[in-house]
């Protein structure tokens, strides 16, 4: 744990580390500067609950157990379990950090949660038609 601390200590202090963010519908971005995520988490762009991840993290964490700057808005949002890192082959060192917008989004096929909201989804809408419908 003391090891990871220190990983992520040594990459907010160097501008160069890149970050990927992960946000709730399982899109990722990244590469990205630490200056470029300090920059929206001060936009507000990044919530303290979505996932980021730079090289040498053995996981991904909570942007507010990474960001110091997350931590006074962390009571607002529901907490996010850590997932595994991304392969090595996602990074990228050539990239010139565009913004968020230019960079690449990467969608998580994750089967289960795709699953679940549907099926979230569909409780939903038998729950407004039962109460929509006339009853007699």
């Amino acid at each position: 744990m003391e090891n990871a601390r220190m990983i992520i200590h040594n990459a907010l202090e160097n501008p160069n580390v890149v970050w990927y963010v992960q946000i709730v519908d399982g899109q990722r971005f990244g590469p990205t500067p630490t200056p470029v995520i300090k920059e929206w988490i001060g936009q507000k762009r990044i919530s303290p609950t979505m996932l980021v991840w730079c090289e040498g993290m053995p996981e991904w964490l909570p942007a507010a157990n990474v960001f110091p700057e997350l931590l006074p808005t962390i009571r607002q949002s529901k907490p996010t379990q850590p997932v595994s890192a991304p392969e090595s082959d996602e990074t990228d060192e050539d990239d010139d950090y565009p913004d968020i917008e230019q960079n690449r989004i990467r969608l998580v096929d994750d089967k289960k949660t795709k699953f679940i909201i549907i099926a979230v989804m569909i409780v939903v809408l038998a729950a407004l038609a039962l109460l929509l419908l006339p009853r007699t």
